[in-house]
């Protein structure tokens, strides 16, 4: 609308620079132009201003989905395309009619993670074109830090009777992790994040992997705890005919589905195993954490396919984060050793077994030391914080934080203060940062987002 304006003030004071006898009038004139144009300048570098925020938000809203995607996956062609397109679609728009935006340039740096983005535009001028400036330049320049490391995930969550209302929600939650670390269209080929997935009860349904680490103890594929001097260390099982209570079971309560899964950078494969996630069972808390841990241990290469395989503690390229979950307190153990009596027989406790005659889980008696046969039993217990069960819990907690990992936990429940609640702040890293307390659906699902968003660790630097 200026614009023809503009031309007719030109064409007017070119007519008064025609004419011999308006020498004063032309002087007015030219005045004006001066006037104008130092009055209407101030509007036009208004403009220019306005049209640099525009440019400076939007290439940070571009960088930071070139981050999110990098922090993914290691496509810097792919990245560049991204971060390209999603500049176009939002500058172009807000910025129609008022500058012509050049196109935006990337530079990637890999190694330490850093995308550096950079668009200039000329701004039509209103005003000071008059004075024979028709355009504006402006640039902007940022910088977004984006997760260049490898990334494992071990995502630990209670599948427990007490569950059983809930498992839409735990569902949901255990998904947004996926799709923030994992996002759809990410090839696994390309991901620098993988994810195991360890869904526990009584203990852990090993599936393919049970007899093997169990050297054929566990009943239907449900692992529960391991015995001997490395109860709670990473060391990988080992058996040499003489360590057949190294790994067991003691119960086969575990959800018939899904089966603990490995490391993968396999959307498909986590989200598949996610939407069977079942709830059955009581609750061995210390199973969950230890075959999590074990998933990220390199210790465990042996076992795991290839593509599983973990990477070094020492490996600076490598970050290692445990998500740990329960809804509850932990109340069952197990043991390897003489069978456990009923609670009373003969008026005599569990504990005095070799006194009293006892009967095992076959009816079959004995009366003495020397006619038993070792297995694993199952002990049910109160909960409190301090019981066997969340002892247990806490020191493979402590012992998985020694070798570098991150441990996350989150309680969902109605109060901080319960048995489980201490547990999972006596298991985070640090508690007033990587224990969350979930009362309720919603906060469940955020807590499980914002912990992915956190170990993403994308931010803006400059």
């Amino acid at each position: 609308m200026l614009r023809p304006v503009v031309q007719r003030f030109r064409e007017a004071t070119r007519a008064f620079g025609a004419s011999t006898s308006g020498s004063i009038v032309l002087i007015w004139a030219l005045a004006m132009i001066v006037v104008i144009g130092a009055a209407g300048g101030a509007v036009d570098y208004a403009r220019a201003v306005n049209a640099r925020g525009v440019i400076a938000n939007e290439l940070d809203a571009a960088a930071l989905a070139g981050a999110r995607y990098l922090s993914s996956a290691n496509d810097v062609a792919k990245a560049k395309t991204l971060i390209k397109e999603t500049f176009a679609q939002t500058a172009a728009v807000k910025l129609a009619g008022i500058a012509e935006v050049a196109e935006v340039e990337t530079e990637i740096d890999n190694t330490n993670g850093v995308i550096t983005v950079t668009a200039s535009a000329s701004i039509n001028t209103a005003f000071i074109q008059l004075l024979g400036i028709d355009t504006i330049p402006v640039a902007s320049s940022n910088e977004v830090t984006f997760g260049s490391k490898y990334v494992e995930v071990a995502l630990v969550v209670d599948v427990t009777g007490s569950m059983k209302s809930d498992m839409d929600t735990l569902r949901t939650a255990a998904q947004s992790v996926v799709d923030e670390l994992i996002p759809d269209g990410t090839s696994e080929s390309e991901s620098k994040i993988r994810i195991s997935l360890v869904p526990y009860s009584v203990g852990v349904n090993l599936g393919d992997y049970a007899d093997t680490v169990t050297d054929g103890a566990a009943e239907d594929d449900c692992v529960t705890e391991r015995s001997g001097d490395e109860k709670y260390t990473d060391a990988t099982y080992n058996y040499d005919g003489n360590d057949s209570g190294f790994f067991g079971g003691g119960s086969d309560d575990c959800p018939s589905k899904p089966e603990m899964e490995p490391l993968t950078s396999s959307r498909s494969t986590l989200t598949t195993a996610i939407n069977k996630l079942t709830s059955g069972g009581y609750t061995a808390g210390q199973t969950g954490v230890a075959w999590g841990w074990y998933s990220l241990s390199p210790n465990w290469s042996n076992l795991w396919p290839s593509a599983s395989t973990p990477g070094d503690y020492d490996d600076d390229d490598v970050e290692k984060y445990l998500i740990f979950m329960t809804d509850g307190d932990f109340n069952r153990y197990y043991d390897y050793g003489p069978p456990v009596c009923d609670k009373k027989w003969n008026g005599k406790y569990e504990n005095d077994y070799y006194k009293g005659k006892c009967v095992d889980e076959d009816g079959n008696s004995y009366k003495n030391q020397k006619n038993y046969t070792e297995e694993w039993t199952e002990e049910g217990e109160s909960e409190y914080a301090t019981n066997e069960s969340s002892t247990r819990a806490k020191e493979l907690c402590t012992q998985a934080k020694k070798t570098g990992i991150t441990l996350y936990s989150v309680y969902f429940g109605t109060k901080n203060t319960s048995a489980g609640a201490q547990v999972m702040q006596a298991c985070a890293t640090d508690v007033s940062t990587t224990y969350y307390f979930a009362s309720d659906a919603t906060n469940l699902i955020s807590a499980f987002q914002a912990i992915s968003s956190k170990i993403k660790g994308i931010y803006l630097s400059k």
